[in-house]
């Protein structure tokens, strides 16, 4: 089981929990090629229109054109879906953290 060779308890204290979260955020890019489109995608729509980047990244406020709110919308649908791909990994790799903390407590043989 080479997945629960690097665990939060063994590798990581309490203060570097964004650490290790971006972590397991890294290595889902690496690995899942559908995640890492969804990514790809979000960064070519906020390349493509400057003025979304300013109202998602800095909070501005602007009246934008149908074609922005057309991608404002296709952009928050593509960052649902990559949002539920790294909550299904979060999960995941919890469940893999009481499982080397079980063992290691002797409740699994």
């Amino acid at each position: 089981m080479e997945n629960f060779d690097e665990t939060f308890i063994k590798d990581y204290c309490d203060d570097n929990f964004a650490e290790y979260l971006s972590d397991i955020l890294v290595r889902l890019k690496k690995s899942n090629p559908e995640y890492n489109l969804l990514l790809k995608n979000q960064s070519n729509l906020m390349n493509k229109y400057d003025r979304l980047a300013d109202v998602l990244e800095n909070h501005c406020l602007y009246s934008l054109s149908k074609n922005e709110v057309k991608a404002l919308k296709k952009y928050l649908l593509l960052k649902d879906d990559s949002r539920e791909i790294e909550e299904k990994e979060i999960f995941i790799q919890g469940m893999r953290e009481s499982y080397f903390l079980f063992k290691k407590l002797d409740l699994l043989k």
